[in-house]
C-alpha cells in the first residue's frame, strides 16, 4: 500500500463510509451519486484489500481494518484543512528576516534614512540589504535574486530588460533638480545663467554607456553639449568632487540640500528644464500575500511620505 499510488481524494470517501457505515448517507453526505460513492468504495478496497464494510444483516459493519481507521482518518483529514487554511505570518518585533533592496546612491541617502529609523523602531531584527540599482536589476528582481527596486521607472534604460505582467509599482516620492557649485571658485552672485551654464565646466554622472540620466535627457531637450570635465560614478560621489573646483553639478534638490552645507557649496535654480525625478517602489505579484513583503511595502510608502 504505497502513500504514492494512493487518491488523496478518497480520503473525504473513506471518511463518509467510516462514519456513514452506509453508501447512500455517504453519497449524500458528500453530494455525490451513489454510482459515484459505490466505485469510491471499489477503489478503497482495492487499495486496503479488505472489504471495509460488511453486511451484517439488514445493515453494514465495518471490519477491524475499517474501525482501525477511523481515528487516523480523520486526524489525516483535519491536518490536510489545517494546512490549506495556513497563512503566512510576519511579526514585526521579533522576526528575523532579510530584504535585498536595489536603489541608486540617491535613493539611499534620501530615503533610506527614514526607512532605518522606522525600520528600527518597528522591526528590529529585520535587515535590509542595499544594493546598487543598475541596468540589470530588474531582471534580478524577476529571477528572485532581489526583493525590491526603487528607482525612476524608465524602462529605456534597462534596454535588455521587458517588463512582465508581474510587475508591481508603488510611487514613493518626487524631486527636482538644481545646479551646486563651490562659491569660492564659482564666480556667480545671483542664481546662475543659461549663458553662464552652457559655458562652465561640468561634472557628469554615468551609469555606463547605454544609461541616460533625466540631466542627459534634459541637456538634449535643451539641445546643449555641457563642457563636461569629469565623469563620477554616483550623484554623491560627483558632489564631493565640487569643493576647490569651479565645476558645475546638476543634481537632485534633496541630495544638494543635505550635502551642500557640510561641504560650503552653494546651490542655485538650475536654468534648463529637467524632468522632474519619480522614485517608485518595484516588486512581483507573486509576493502581494507575503505579510513580511507588505511590511517592507508600508515601510517605504511611508518613508516616501516623510521626505
Amino acid at each position: 500500500m504505497q502513500f504514492h499510488n494512493f487518491d488523496l481524494n478518497l480520503l473525504r470517501s473513506l471518511d463518509a463510509f467510516l462514519t456513514e457505515r452506509n453508501v447512500t448517507r455517504a453519497a449524500e453526505k458528500l453530494f455525490v451519486t451513489q454510482q459515484a460513492m459505490s466505485a469510491s468504495l471499489r477503489r478503497l478496497r482495492e487499495h486496503f484489500d479488505d472489504e471495509l464494510l460488511v453486511r451484517v444483516g439488514r445493515s453494514f459493519e465495518l471490519t477491524p481494518l475499517a474501525a482501525a481507521l477511523i481515528d487516523p482518518v480523520k486526524n489525516s483529514l483535519q491536518s490536510i484543512q489545517t494546512a490549506l487554511q495556513v497563512r503566512p505570518k510576519f511579526e514585526p518585533k521579533t522576526e528575523r528576516r532579510h530584504f535585498k533592496v536595489a536603489m541608486t546612491d540617491y535613493a539611499a541617502m534620501v530615503l533610506m534614512p527614514s526607512v532605518v529609523r522606522l525600520l528600527l523602531q518597528t522591526a528590529p531584527f529585520t535587515v535590509i540589504h542595499v544594493e546598487r540599482l543598475d541596468a540589470d536589476s530588474y531582471s534580478r528582481l524577476e529571477r528572485g535574486d532581489l526583493d525590491f527596486c526603487v528607482g525612476l521607472i524608465d524602462w529605456e534604460n534597462h534596454r535588455v530588460y521587458k517588463p512582465s505582467e508581474h510587475i508591481r509599482i508603488e510611487w514613493l516620492f518626487r524631486d527636482d533638480f538644481v545646479c551646486v557649485v563651490d562659491p569660492l571658485h564659482f564666480n556667480c552672485t545671483g542664481d546662475i545663467t543659461l549663458e553662464q551654464y552652457m559655458n562652465a565646466p561640468h561634472g557628469q554622472v554615468s551609469f555606463g554607456s547605454d544609461w541616460r540620466t533625466l540631466i542627459d535627457r534634459g541637456w538634449l531637450k535643451a539641445d546643449i553639449e555641457p563642457r563636461i570635465v569629469t565623469k563620477a560614478p554616483s550623484f554623491s560621489s560627483l558632489i564631493m568632487m565640487l569643493p576647490g573646483t569651479p565645476l558645475v553639478a546638476t543634481i537632485h534638490r534633496r541630495m544638494a540640500q543635505s550635502m551642500a552645507k557640510a561641504l560650503n557649496l552653494r546651490i542655485m535654480e538650475c536654468p534648463i528644464e529637467i524632468r522632474s525625478l519619480e522614485e517608485s517602489l518595484v516588486w512581483l505579484d507573486r509576493n502581494d500575500t507575503d505579510p513580511g513583503h507588505g511590511f517592507i511595502r508600508e515601510l517605504f510608502k511611508e518613508a516616501g511620505r516623510k521626505i
